[in-house]
């Protein structure tokens, strides 16, 4: 009878102990809308509330009267945790990046890639939200940064 109750115990704290998985709502520090420029070019990028258990983003760069860089992301729910699906140009293959770290304003997404091998997602104090991708570009580490700050949605 001993055994059973210590075995049991060692289940139930093992339960017990496990992370609980991240959810889709953890995330709503992303949500609207958000832009900056530098100089003629400006770079927006819009993300809806969380819903349906799904997120959905998208972002533009207009440089000029042109646009010259677009980008389609989806998260979901994935396999027990969340990821983002990151599509570039209407037509272009889709790279997933796996949520692998979260806290109450941070987001960060890895994939497999060189670069993009990380997108983080920080709600800055003043109410802003700063996105970087990181990872390796020609055996160089190479991060770009967003210092978006919240306008009006169109």
């Amino acid at each position: 009878m001993y055994k059973i109750l210590v075995t049991l115990g060692v289940l139930l704290g093992g339960i017990a102990a496990a992370e609980p998985k991240p959810a889709l709502d953890q995330l709503s520090f992303m949500s609207g809308c958000w832009a900056f420029s530098t100089g003629d070019r400006m770079t927006e990028e819009l993300w809806t509330k969380p819903a349906g258990g799904t997120m959905i983003g998208f972002s533009r760069v207009v440089e000029g009267p042109k646009t010259v860089f677009t980008e389609y992301t989806q998260i979901r729910e994935e396999s027990g945790g969340l990821t983002m699906f990151v599509q570039l140009r209407l037509a272009g293959s889709t790279t997933a990046f796996r949520l692998t770290s979260l806290t109450a304003d941070e987001a960060v997404f890895t994939s497999d890639l060189e670069f993009p091998k990380r997108l983080v997602y920080r709600r800055q104090k003043d109410g802003s939200l700063l996105a970087r991708t990181d990872g390796m570009e020609h055996s160089k580490d190479k991060t770009e940064a967003f210092p978006y700050k919240r306008v009006t949605c169109p």
